[in-house]
């Protein structure tokens, strides 16, 4: 079990929200002690992230863009309701002008832009087709989420058709087919970008909203037949695993079908340890590789295996293993933003070694002709009048304060163009104290980079350290420079 080492909450249908025509938040369900643990899960890995009010959101979805887009503001509602009344955050709550919905519609530059900048990506309901039509999408357009999730650190949490599509192993079933009457569905065997859930899944099983007799129908019909080629979990809704790819934890109903058995793996008020049982399951379908195989002592020790699962109750707190998977997100969190401190230092220094290299170039006369035999046109492309005296210097230090950050920009530690702004922003903010002309400079070659308010303190900032400093406004800064946005965009090979 590995799955890319990345930390997720994959849930089947949590009731934070009511079923049927017109959904709202299940108010409820507040006293729910699995409610309560689910939310107080999802909300310490998100407060890992930062304050809630400030985090980028993406849901993947799959109903379409309208409907995807009414159905997570629902859920987002139901969060900010059960973090204020369950877990006492009123003043701390998820922002809707952070969401952004994304599907096979969006342009892909926007797309990876706002993947690679969400500090939590939530993976919800609809047609599995729809969903693996998106990933389609995003796979052969270069953006792969589990590398991303796993290099950002980003809060992953799923529900429904999004759990089952983040496995390496799908099931898929014929859920949609039977229940909704959707064609029947074939099933990649891997789906590189979503291999980050060690669990094969099969949710919303039993849905409340059909009949006993319905169900029975598929358990004995589809789920029986279909569990002697690939062992599954089949997850009541108010079910959820909690994972870092090398531990397990199940919360709620959830069954096991092997080999035609049908087996209960954890109580609706409980929760269990079931590393070693996902381990021998995982085995057990690289066995099967979707034939029909039947196993009779791998079998007998998955059974053995579960006959010996220690249960505890769902919302007891001492268990120092359940508490070691937040806690390695939180130490991953704190690796990242060690790596952006170095990453910051590490850019400022190269930045004053670039002054300070100043004497050396004009010393060196086989580097000042070619500086001196460079096109105007070209010369012009830096804001450089070369009409100015020692025009050279400037002209050789932005040439090379540009060469130098977009060397930061390839080594940054994450995949955020946000965030990587937000820093260089910082460091372009600090450095005008000290080094007020670098820092124009920075500012005449790369305020495309920036936003108007910022660059509106930054320039403001700049003229109070050179009062004699002629200063435009910002669009005219951004034009200028708006050729240097190319040197700041990833390229991702199409998959």
């Amino acid at each position: 079990m590995n799955n890319k080492g990345i930390i997720g909450l994959f849930a089947s249908y949590p009731f934070i929200i009511t079923s049927g025509e017109n959904p709202r938040p299940n108010y409820d369900g507040i006293n729910d002690p699995f409610l309560k643990n689910y939310i107080e899960k999802l909300a310490k890995l998100l407060s890992i992230k930062g304050n809630l009010n400030n985090l980028k959101i993406v849901y993947i979805g799959g109903y379409g863009k309208q409907k995807d887009s009414e159905r997570v503001k629902l859920y987002l509602r139901a969060y900010n309701e059960y973090l204020e009344k369950v877990l006492d955050y009123p003043k701390n709550s998820l922002i809707m002008n952070n969401l952004t919905v994304i599907d096979s519609t969006d342009d892909i530059e926007n797309i990876r832009k706002n993947i690679e900048d969400a500090d939590f990506i939530f993976l919800g309901v609809g047609s599995d087709k729809v969903f693996r039509d998106t990933i389609y999408y995003l796979e052969t357009n270069g953006i792969i989420l589990s590398d991303i999730i796993k290099k950002n650190n980003t809060v992953l949490s799923t529900i429904c058709s999004g759990s089952v599509m983040t496995s390496s192993n799908i099931y898929g079933g014929s859920y949609d087919n039977y229940y909704y009457e959707a064609p029947q569905l074939i099933y990649p065997k891997n789906l590189t970008s979503l291999n980050c859930n060690p669990i094969t899944m099969e949710t919303d099983f039993c849905p409340n909203d059909q009949s006993q007799e319905k169900n029975t129908h598929f358990i004995e019909n589809f789920l029986k037949p279909d569990s002697k080629r690939k062992c599954f979990f089949a997850c009541r809704p108010n079910s959820y695993f909690l994972t870092d790819g090398k531990s397990v934890y199940a919360y709620g109903e959830i069954y096991l079908f092997i080999d035609g058995k049908e087996l209960l793996v954890c109580l609706n008020d409980k929760k269990v340890n079931i590393t070693e049982l996902v381990d021998m399951i995982n085995y057990y379908n690289t066995l099967k590789s979707n034939n029909v195989v039947i196993d009779n002592y791998l079998s007998s020790s998955i059974e053995k295996i579960i006959s010996l699962l220690s249960y505890e109750d769902i919302d007891t707190k001492e268990n120092t293993t359940e508490d070691s998977i937040i806690n390695a997100f939180k130490s991953r969190e704190g690796m990242i933003n060690k790596q952006r401190k170095e990453w910051k230092k590490d850019l400022i220094s190269k930045i004053y070694t670039l002054e300070s290299s100043i004497i050396d170039f004009l010393q060196n006369d086989i580097l000042l002709n070619k500086y001196f035999n460079l096109n105007p046109d070209i010369v012009r492309n830096y804001s450089v009048d070369i009409n100015k005296n020692n025009y050279i210097v400037e002209l050789y230090l932005k040439f090379n304060l540009i060469k130098v950050i977009k060397e930061a920009y390839q080594n940054y530690p994450i995949l955020s163009d946000l965030k990587f702004k937000n820093d260089l922003y910082e460091i372009l903010y600090n450095l005008v104290c000290e080094k007020p002309d670098i820092a124009y400079f920075i500012v005449e070659v790369l305020a495309v980079l920036f936003e108007n308010s910022e660059l509106k303190k930054l320039l403001s900032k700049i003229k109070e350290s050179l009062p004699d400093k002629e200063i435009s406004k910002p669009n005219a800064y951004k034009n200028a420079s708006s050729r240097q946005l190319m040197l700041f965009r990833r390229k991702y090979e199409r998959s």
